[in-house]
């Protein structure tokens, strides 16, 4: 098998958590490409920094299995450290002038974020345009993955960036549907939300309808 350090090996362990909610060290070791003593140890590490938690599953004959899930200081691992004055921010104009001035405020921020993406997502077709993106998201620590269906494309995502502040603040999943469909040019409808429970954040994203033309 192929050898990987440890943090490596805990980083990808707490990464393929996020993408199937539950699986046993067998799962991982097998998935992951790492001995099943080295994912042992590694669990060993997370359920001790209460990242990772453990439970039994009976099914029938013989010994129980162990299902390891993440916490939710497990989930908040990837999110950006930034997002405790975000949302405390957020809280504060809600507070002084209302739910539809802090929208807006998310709107202005999400495009802000977004706006060196603006030019470089520019490929020919949607599915080029949904790879880019899928790209971008990967190098900045998103868990990313896409499937293509016969007329659209299906993005999930499966770490939040900001995951207290959509807590708190549920618009800026809508913020997020809509900035997405301005950078890639096409209808973006959110179909799974991590804050409903959901293993990912999904969006089903496709070609713009045309326009009719008026006579």
């Amino acid at each position: 098998m192929e050898k990987h350090n440890r943090r490596s090996s805990m980083q990808r362990i707490l990464e393929q958590l996020h993408r199937q909610r539950a699986m046993t060290t067998e799962q991982l070791s097998e998935t992951l490409d790492i001995t099943g003593s080295a994912v042992r140890q590694q669990l060993a590490r997370l359920v001790s920094a209460e990242l990772v938690r453990v439970t039994s599953q009976h099914g029938g004959v013989g010994r129980p299995r162990n299902l390891y899930r993440l916490t939710e200081k497990g989930r908040k691992y990837f999110a950006q450290q930034d997002n405790l004055l975000a949302r405390a921010l957020l809280d504060e104009m809600h507070h002084l002038y209302g739910k539809e001035a802090a929208f807006h405020l998310l709107e202005r921020a999400s495009k802000r974020l977004y706006a060196n993406l603006q030019g470089t997502i520019n490929g020919e077709t949607l599915v080029d345009r949904v790879q880019q993106l899928a790209k971008h998201l990967t190098s900045e620590g998103i868990i990313t993955d896409i499937h293509t269906e016969a007329d659209y494309q299906v993005l999930s995502l499966y770490n939040c960036p900001y995951h207290d502040v959509a807590q708190a603040h549920r618009g800026l999943c809508l913020v997020e549907a809509q900035t997405l469909a301005d950078i890639l040019h096409a209808e973006v409808k959110q179909s799974k939300c991590m804050m409903d429970g959901a293993n990912s954040c999904q969006f089903i994203i496709k070609e713009k309808k045309a326009k009719p033309v008026l006579a």
